[in-house]
């Protein structure tokens, strides 16, 4: 009887370990919904200025993406020069939690170009703005030279 006590004891005790609900790795599929929005309704909203630097941060095809259009300045810029254009676009923030903003420039000649603060990244509150503008550094460069191919914005 005292050996059937113990086979049962052991069983018990065998039983209680495997069912204690530890697992070392679990599986899960979700469904996700992944919305993109024009710039103008995004959770982070693009938009150019009411200044006459605002003409350079155009929607030359209508389909609600902004491109910035430094190039039509004046038929190209002055070489060996720097140029700063104030107030070209805005970046709001329309989601309901704060986020970092940071602009990169890329580009052949992207080290000729500066956003400033954004490039190092700024905090943006719910519906809080900023303005965005650019210094151009043309010393060294050539006549019909590309500076930049693209802007990314991330907001983290």
């Amino acid at each position: 009887m005292k050996k059937l006590i113990a086979l049962l004891a052991i069983i018990a005790a065998m039983l209680a370990v495997t069912a204690s609900g530890a697992f070392t790795s679990i599986t899960a599929e979700r469904d996700a919904t992944i919305s993109v929005s024009g710039d103008g309704e995004a959770l982070l909203a693009l938009a150019p200025t009411t200044t006459v630097n605002g003409a350079y941060f155009v929607d030359s095809d209508g389909d609600g993406a902004y491109e910035l259009r430094i190039s039509d300045a004046q038929n190209g810029l002055n070489v060996d020069a720097i140029i700063v254009f104030e107030d070209i676009f805005t970046i709001t923030n329309n989601g309901t939690r704060g986020v970092t903003v940071t602009l990169q420039d890329i580009g052949a000649h992207d080290d000729k170009t500066d956003f400033g603060d954004l490039e190092s990244g700024i905090v943006l509150a719910p519906g809080q703005s900023t303005t965005v503008s650019l210094s151009i550094d043309t010393y060294g460069l050539s006549m019909n030279d590309s500076l930049i191919d693209s802007i990314k914005i991330t907001a983290q």
